[in-house]
């Protein structure tokens, strides 16, 4: 029982240090002159917990990535909170999307979801998952998009997300 307290408070702690770490970059990058601005919803790894330092989170290794690819800065605007189900993201993290300024939203969502409730109903998660997208602000005309349904395994995702010898 020690082992797992230690662990959780660990997970507590880091998910203190890491949700601190991306209030005060979003704040830090307010009106950078070019800036890209991603919003990110969901739960405990949207946050980083889980990754030995913020910057290993895929939050921070995709917001690198967008920022090398495009040669422009990345605003992170992280509204992610540990422990979120579909509805949290619904009902609390959607309604602190600005109304413009955004040029992209994800929402990884879905495992406590499955994980904590009592009863799991595939039926509320699939509607709350469908209301999200309309939920989210308009995305100027002009933004580029892409929309992919694929679902890529875990050890895919985890090929893709190492770092190359």
């Amino acid at each position: 029982m020690t082992q797992r307290r230690t662990r959780w408070r660990s997970a507590a702690s880091q998910d203190a240090e890491y949700r601190a770490h991306w209030k005060a970059a979003a704040s830090a990058d307010v009106g950078t002159p070019d800036a890209l601005t991603w919003a990110v919803l969901g739960d405990s790894a949207a946050v980083g917990v889980g990754a030995a330092r913020v910057e290993e989170s895929y939050v921070a290794q995709v917001a690198a990535g967008v920022a090398e690819r495009t040669g422009r800065p990345v605003r992170v605007l992280n509204l992610a909170v540990s422990g979120a189900t579909a509805a949290h993201v619904l009902a609390d993290q959607l309604p602190l999307l600005p109304a413009d300024g955004v040029d992209a939203v994800t929402c990884v969502v879905g495992g406590n979801d499955v994980a904590w409730p009592v009863r799991f109903r595939v039926d509320r998660f699939a509607a709350r998952s469908r209301r999200s997208p309309s939920a989210c602000p308009r995305v100027p005309p002009s933004a580029p998009s892409r929309c992919s349904a694929s679902r890529p395994t875990s050890r895919a995702w985890s090929a893709r997300m190492r770092p190359s010898a």
